[in-house]
């Protein structure tokens, strides 16, 4: 039993230690095991590494797992972990997206989705153009430089409850 004076030394997975990253994901056979392993993936280096032992050799089902669901999974990675379709409705189910465009014109309410994507510049920067391209049609076509569309759209959007094309279209058409 240690004392409460004793430090703490962080929780590194003991087959990380020994193993290395790649040898970790390779022996999870838990799904505990495989999220210490996923955990120490951390840098741009880290995923290209790991993707690179998974092109060499499919990682085990638990390891590409905890990967697939963490938000900063390249998605190009992503989508070499598995096709399957039931690999990609528990990505749904877990609430990985297939990407931001995606995102902005499906999932609703929009007020939630677009208080998220305003979020874009700080939290996922390299993706948030994806966004914007997807929406930027609808807004120039739908509201364009036109002040009372805007308007409209500013007295929807607390309410409105389908997604954010849905609710662009409806601001342009009320005004």
């Amino acid at each position: 039993m240690r004392s409460i004076h004793e430090r703490q030394e962080p929780d590194i997975p003991e087959s990380y230690v020994r193993h290395g990253l790649v040898g970790a994901l390779r022996r999870a056979n838990s799904m505990p095991s495989a999220r210490a392993a996923a955990s120490m993936v951390l840098t741009r280096g880290d995923w290209e590494t790991v993707g690179a032992a998974h092109d060499e050799l499919a990682l085990p089902g638990y390891p590409r797992w905890a990967l697939s669901v963490r938000p900063d999974c390249p998605p190009a990675l992503r989508a070499r972990f598995g096709s399957h379709p039931k690999f990609t409705h528990r990505l749904r189910q877990a609430g990985v997206l297939d990407g931001p465009a995606r995102y902005a014109t499906a999932h609703g309410p929009a007020s939630r989705v677009l208080e998220v994507l305003s979020l874009g510049h700080v939290m996922f920067p390299a993706r948030l153009r994806d966004a914007e391209d997807a929406l930027r049609p609808l807004v120039r076509d739908h509201l364009g430089g036109r002040e009372e569309a805007w308007a409209v759209l500013a007295q929807l959007i607390d309410t409105f409850h389908g997604t954010a094309p849905e609710l662009v279209v409806t601001a342009g058409a009320i005004a």
